[in-house]
């Protein structure tokens, strides 16, 4: 389901998001909530297919993504939001990841243009 609402750049965002949480497992060496890349939700709301309106949502640790389908046809993706812990991976085989580096870096640099 997730793949078929979101562009493949999307989809490798949300999929790694939630990847981030066994990082984040092993870095609160079990001390903190349990942490689990599979612990996310999804639910549908209405009869999918056909012309009536219908949705469907993914809910987790940072990742929210909902969407509604109206007349067969028309798709609304809002509300939506992704965000990352670890924002960048520090140690281990995947350091340096940032999965929102280029978001993060623009929404920086937003904040200190002389045009905000």
């Amino acid at each position: 389901m997730l793949g078929s609402g979101l562009s493949q750049r999307g989809f490798v965002k949300a999929t790694t998001i939630m990847s981030l949480e066994q990082i984040l497992f092993e870095l609160e060496q079990n001390k903190g909530p349990r942490r689990d890349p599979e612990g996310y939700f999804f639910s549908v709301f209405g009869q999918p297919g056909g012309k009536e309106t219908w949705g469907w949502r993914v809910e987790g640790h940072h990742l929210s993504l909902n969407f509604t389908i109206v007349d067969g046809d028309k798709v609304s993706a809002t509300p939506s939001f992704m965000g990352t812990n670890p924002g960048e991976v520090k140690a281990g085989p995947r350091k340096g990841l940032r999965v929102l580096g280029r978001e993060e870096d623009f929404g920086r640099s937003l904040a200190r243009s002389p045009f905000r």
